[in-house]
């Protein structure tokens, strides 16, 4: 970590923030981190250690500022009067806490703070922390969970704590400064290959896209609890198959079987690019994130042992060729050469033949991400134990129903996000009840 003073009042927009700019007309753009805990927040304590950290991450306690090229992160006047903290004493959300993830405080990108923090309290309480997708990813809201918790425990011993500013990296150059030129062309190359796989068969040539019915935001959450888990480990290492492997694997059958019934199986996946880097951790809360595409060609095979090989085997062939790197030099060169209005257009066009891709023959459009393990050291904030703690997908606008896995403690949680408007809430239901029945048992 790179310390200074003070926060900075301006800072550049890198990259990867205006490539999550673009994306907010694909999703809601809020991701959420989830604490489930045995007992109650001291929460004027936790609204304290939020503020400090608008300075500790600068660009949370920013707003975004689109320039003619590129943009800017600008610091929020008068921080002390943003409401960032908000305490809800109710039962409404009783059964349904996925209700209340899309029902809670949000953020908002052009007005600053980029956190809002909510707790749900009953007997115990439940903390939810947002952060704006342009501001950080899943790997950056553990971050932020880490330093919230650390900030809350502080606080406790010396009420005049204040964590110290990081003034490290946001940008790509932590992950291409650790490639050589060759790897570079070899990067450009993943681009085309990628294009050339991907764009067969031209399905976007013929499809359309049902882009409309954002109404009713719904979020579905799911627990795999933590000795079913364990035999889809021990599954995958008997078959020297991954946890993300086989995860793909069911979700592939569940939503070609469901939801898209005689779609071309194929998946467009996030994957963290944490892993180029020392113990995976970024210089700063910052999005770090690519995407990749998964072909499995026509079969997607009868048995979930056969999907899961050809998983298992195309994805281990990615890895060794740069895997999730190969979308950035296109994008480079348009954020880089274009006014930023005309970048956004060239994203748009490339993003609705990317929809169309997926979809293929059906009307929804498949998205998936893994944020691994939370880790119980994040959610540490003395005096209550976390029961479970999680990462959330954001709200996917049509036509993508998105998918993420977070673990915790052993076990792991899934998140679907979505609108109602476009897909009825039992259809997703059931598409998350028949990817949980096809983990191996």
């Amino acid at each position: 970590m790179k310390r200074a003073d003070h926060s900075p009042k301006k800072s550049r927009a890198v990259l990867e923030d205006l490539i999550l700019y673009w994306m907010r007309g694909s999703h809601d753009s809020d991701i959420r981190a989830v604490v489930e805990f045995d007992g109650r927040l001291d929460f004027d304590r936790l609204a304290r250690a939020a503020r400090l950290c608008l300075d500790a991450e600068p660009v949370l306690g920013h707003r975004f500022v689109p320039d003619n090229f590129g943009a800017h992160w600008e610091r929020v006047p008068d921080l002390d009067r943003s409401e960032i903290a908000s305490l809800f004493e109710t039962s409404a959300y009783d059964g349904d806490f996925g209700r209340f993830l899309v029902d809670a405080p949000g953020t908002d990108l052009f007005s600053g703070p980029q956190i809002r923090l909510s707790v749900l309290r009953s007997k115990a309480d439940t903390l939810v922390i947002r952060i704006n997708h342009v501001a950080g990813d899943g790997g950056g809201l553990k971050d932020l969970t880490l330093l919230l918790s650390e900030t809350y425990r502080k606080l406790k011993e010396n009420p005049g704590y204040a964590p110290p500013v990081n003034t490290g990296s946001r940008s790509l150059r932590q992950i291409f400064s650790r490639f050589g030129r060759a790897d570079l062309l070899k990067i450009v190359r993943r681009s085309f290959r990628d294009a050339a796989e991907f764009l067969r068969p031209a399905k976007f040539l013929t499809s359309s896209l049902e882009t409309g019915c954002r109404t009713h935001p719904a979020m579905l959450v799911r627990r795999v609890p933590a000795e079913r888990f364990a035999r889809v480990r021990a599954y995958g290492k008997s078959h020297s198959a991954t946890v993300n492997d086989v995860m793909v694997a069911a979700h592939l059958r569940a939503f070609y079987r469901f939801l898209n019934p005689g779609g071309w199986p194929r998946l467009v996946i996030t994957a963290d690019l944490r892993r180029h880097l020392p113990r995976e951790q970024a210089e700063a809360v910052c999005n770090l994130s690519g995407f990749f595409y998964l072909d499995l060609g026509r079969n997607l095979g009868e048995s979930f042992d056969e999907t899961l090989f050809k998983v298992r085997d195309r994805i281990d062939a990615l890895k060794k060729d740069y895997l999730a790197l190969g979308n950035f030099p296109l994008t480079t060169l348009a954020f880089k050469s274009l006014p930023l209005p005309l970048s956004l257009k060239v994203h748009d066009f490339l993003g609705h033949i990317q929809k169309k891709q997926a979809k293929t023959e059906g009307r929804v459009a498949p998205l998936f991400t893994n944020t691994g393990a939370f880790g119980d050291f994040r959610a540490d904030f003395g005096g209550v134990n976390a029961t479970n703690a999680y990462i959330t997908t954001t709200v996917a606008y049509p036509p993508v129903v998105a998918v993420c896995l977070s673990g915790f403690a052993g076990g792991l949680t899934l998140t679907g996000g979505f609108y109602e408007g476009f897909i009825g809430r039992p259809l997703v239901e059931r598409f998350l009840d028949l990817l949980i029945a096809e983990l191996p048992a």
